[in-house]
């Protein structure tokens, strides 16, 4: 994940900083399946390893948004990343819990561990993409970012050319 950070926000801080929230999210995902009497088979192995997709998703959003944002302030970027992203996050989390609310009435266990660890993994993303992420980015201090080729050109002038 760090390596994919790198290559599209290149600072340290947002790299660093979504990166440790990942793995917060995956080690939140493996404590709280020992409160729900999940252990470590191959079924909830693979689920697991579905989830750190999910825990990404969330954090990736947010922090390419305040990554990518115009302004020069961090609040202002904290401010239009969640003006922009926030509602749709909440949206796919939301839409995504009552998806699985139809497979919670199947009694197999390979589902209801399905079911929730996927509802954990939203539940974490959302708190970490919505809440902890932007208090960190507001935390740490904006260094300016060096521009660079890649930022110059938009895609209708890499077209014109």
């Amino acid at each position: 994940m760090a390596l994919v950070l790198t290559t599209f926000t290149p600072s340290i801080t947002t790299i660093v900083s979504s990166t440790l929230s990942i793995l917060s999210i995956n080690l939140g995902v493996l404590g709280s399946l020992t409160y729900w009497n999940i252990d470590l088979d191959p079924i909830s192995m693979a689920t697991i390893l579905m989830a750190i997709g999910f825990s990404v998703d969330f954090i990736a959003h947010i922090t390419f948004h305040y990554y990518k944002g115009q302004t020069r302030g961090k609040h202002e970027r904290l401010k239009h990343a969640l003006k922009s992203i926030a509602w749709p996050m909440t949206q796919a989390g939301i839409s995504t819990i009552l998806c699985l609310c139809v497979l919670g009435v199947i009694q197999a266990y390979m589902v209801k561990v399905f079911v929730k660890v996927v509802i954990i993994v939203v539940v974490l993303g959302l708190l970490h993409g919505l809440i902890i992420l932007p208090v960190v980015f507001g935390a740490i201090p904006l260094r300016k970012r060096i521009v660079t080729d890649v930022d110059k050109v938009s895609p209708t002038s890499a077209l014109q050319k």
